[in-house]
């Protein structure tokens, strides 16, 4: 639903502004670095990119180990 919702602000804004060929990129961190890339995916007609700095995307429940991003992190720490 919140992509939706950002999907129709941004469509909004652009009309309010006349500015429907202007480039659009997306970007957050943690949870909206997520929401950025999802949207980007998802929405690629709106936005030409997305910069999602310490976003999990591959890290939703049920689809990896319980404890892999938590390994990944630590492991890094550890190596710098």
């Amino acid at each position: 639903m919140a992509l939706a919702d950002y999907e129709a602000v941004l469509i909004h804004i652009k009309k309010t502004l006349h500015a429907e060929r202007s480039p659009v990129v997306v970007f957050g961190g943690s949870y909206s670095g997520m929401l950025a890339a999802w949207f980007r995916l998802k929405y690629s007609h709106l936005a030409i990119g997305a910069l999602a700095s310490s976003a999990s995307i591959l890290f939703v429940e049920d689809m990896m180990l319980p404890n892999a991003y938590v390994d990944v992190v630590s492991r890094d720490y550890k190596n710098s």
